[in-house]
């Protein structure tokens, strides 16, 4: 019992290692930056109780691929009433916030976030200790240009 729940423990270390966040940006296939206008939480289709959380995204800067000047994020988690899910690989966007994203596109051909690790929140009025555009892609190596 004790053997099978270190070998457990040590699986589950092994898989959360970090990735580099170049490499993050360099597979990622679009890098944006902007702002929370909006989030709607609502009951995902086909399962047992588990909330999607859709997120209004306004671009103020694009990085990396072809992204449009605003385009809805999908989210796994989100809280209706008082039912609340959360999943621990995906960020939780504050609205009215600015971000750094990293982006892929699901089979379904919908903007979802790279990873929690490929979201940052930036300096705005309302998280005025947070970090700058250009620090950030400092650490993920991308020259952002702005």
């Amino acid at each position: 019992m004790i053997a099978a729940l270190l070998s457990f423990l040590l699986t589950a270390q092994a898989l959360e290692m970090e990735v580099p966040p170049p490499q993050m940006a360099e597979h990622a296939v679009a890098i944006a930056v902007g702002e929370v206008t909006a989030t709607q939480s609502h009951w995902a289709p086909n399962t047992d109780g588990y909330i999607q959380t859709e997120v209004s995204f306004s671009v103020e800067s694009v990085q990396k691929g072809d992204v449009p000047e605003s385009f809805v994020l999908l989210l796994e988690g989100g809280e209706i009433g008082e039912f609340k899910t959360g999943h621990s690989d995906q960020p939780v966007l504050d609205e009215d916030h600015r971000y750094w994203l990293l982006l892929m596109k699901d089979e379904e051909g919908r903007w979802r976030p790279f990873s929690v690790n490929g979201t940052v929140e930036l300096q705005s009025e309302k998280a005025s200790g947070a970090p700058q555009v250009d620090e950030v892609a400092a650490v993920f190596g991308v020259n952002f240009g702005l």
